[in-house]
């Protein structure tokens, strides 16, 4: 489980230099009562655009959906 801290908070401090930097970032929600999953739901609220599906990702940048 330890191995899982350093690399959900190895994580966590990457996204908040990215956000910093005013780049795109994209998370994941998850369930609220999963310990897992309250990272990406931290950081949504905290501005990281929410990610259902890559065609989030694709609208974002203008990409139309290949067929």
């Amino acid at each position: 489980m330890e191995q899982l801290n350093i690399l959900v908070s190895k994580s966590l401090i990457t996204l908040d230099q990215a956000l910093d930097q005013n780049r795109n970032v994209y998370c994941i929600p998850g369930p609220v009562t999963s310990l897992y999953s309250e990272g990406s739901n931290l950081k949504i609220f905290e501005g990281a655009k929410m990610c259902l599906s890559a065609q989030d990702i694709l609208e974002d940048f203008s990409i139309q959906k290949i067929k």
